[in-house]
């Protein structure tokens, strides 16, 4: 389990070489480490991320959830990340974000993927999507993540074979999370 101590203190865009050498990330990942950082912070984080890992060009749509589904009350995922091929669009990938100072937190962290599956499970019932495809789901708190993935068929989450049920950080793991980022969207790509 991650521990606020655990986070980076002083950043250069200079210090990193992947995502984090964008200005504009950078920026976004100190507004999350600030005290009483919001939801929103960690949201516009992936809002601006996600759509490096996911280009348009490379027939992916980034998508922010603004409306609670009906079906799970208030709750909802944060972004969703649609792939087309072949002409079909499907929902590949779906995230959760929570503010930062819960990443210490058991409760925290099963919460949110508590409400990431209930979200996925109702997808996969959606005209278009096929069931015996994966989905990949992330919980995202604060600066920590923790990749997911809910198997063909399935309705329980597995951790993403890839990342090794780790909680990884944006800054002290750059590398790694992009590395993980990237072969999801290989795998999406693939199927």
């Amino acid at each position: 389990m991650p521990k606020p101590s655990d986070r980076p203190q002083a950043l250069n865009v200079s210090e990193f070489k992947k995502y984090l050498n964008i200005p504009l990330l950078l920026w976004y990942y100190k507004e999350i480490n600030k005290a009483g950082s919001l939801e929103s912070d960690v949201d516009a984080f992936y809002n601006n991320f996600l759509k490096e890992v996911f280009p348009l060009r490379d027939n992916f749509g980034v998508e922010q959830e603004s409306r609670p589904l009906k079906a799970l009350g208030l709750k909802k995922t944060d972004f969703r990340i649609r792939y087309i091929k072949n002409g079909d669009l499907k929902k590949v990938i779906l995230c959760e974000n929570k503010k930062r100072d819960g990443e210490s937190q058991d409760s925290v962290w099963k919460g949110a993927l508590n409400q990431v599956v209930e979200y996925a499970n109702i997808i996969r019932s959606e005209k278009g999507q096929e069931s015996s495809q994966p989905l990949y789901l992330t919980v995202n708190i604060g600066t920590y993540l923790r990749f997911y993935e809910l198997p063909g068929n399935a309705t329980e989450p597995i951790d993403w074979a890839p990342a090794m049920g780790r909680y990884y950080e944006l800054a002290n793991d750059e590398e790694e999370v992009w590395e993980l980022w990237l072969q999801i969207r290989n795998q999406v790509k693939s199927h």
